[in-house]
């Protein structure tokens, strides 16, 4: 059974690792806040542009379900 908690911290190092398991990580920290995620990036650029892809998108949408909602 999958742990999930009301707060998250995900800190990202920069990684030598398989891509493929640290991309399974970052997804396992991601999914498991209910309600608050705090990402530390310790200089890994590669996840640092992803990140901002993800969040770009999602206050894109945000900010679109805001105006509709009014």
């Amino acid at each position: 059974m999958a742990q999930e908690s009301d707060m998250v911290f995900l800190i990202i190092e920069k990684h030598k690792d398989s891509a493929t398991a640290f991309d399974e990580l970052i997804y396992t920290g991601i999914t498991r806040g209910r309600s608050n995620l705090v990402i530390i990036n310790f200089g890994n650029e590669e996840y640092h542009d992803k990140m901002n892809g993800l969040v770009s998108k999602i206050n894109t949408t945000n900010h679109t379900q805001q105006i509709v909602n009014q």
